[in-house]
């Protein structure tokens, strides 16, 4: 990922827990991408304990992102909500 998109996806990313913490929502994010958008305040879980653990996950990113996601959370009884935010999406 680019410098530029890294960055834009830390700035979205943190717009976005920050929306859904002043509603009195618990946010958790997947370690890999808490680790690389800089977010260490949020508390971080593996993409199965979310799919234990969340009644939601919001996924953002492009296609392949929301496709991966999926495929790793089949088993679990979670909504996915997509954020696109990919230059080609289909």
């Amino acid at each position: 990922m680019n410098q530029s998109a890294l960055q834009l996806m830390q700035v979205d990313l943190a717009s976005l827990a920050q929306h859904l913490s002043a509603r009195n929502l618990e946010v958790w994010l997947e370690e890999n991408t808490a680790q690389h958008a800089q977010l260490t305040h949020y508390q971080t879980l593996s993409l199965a304990e979310i799919g234990k653990t969340a009644d939601l996950a919001i996924v953002m990113g492009g296609d392949g992102t929301m496709l991966s996601v999926a495929r790793s959370l089949i088993e679990a009884d979670v909504p996915l909500v997509g954020l696109t935010a990919g230059a080609l999406v289909f």
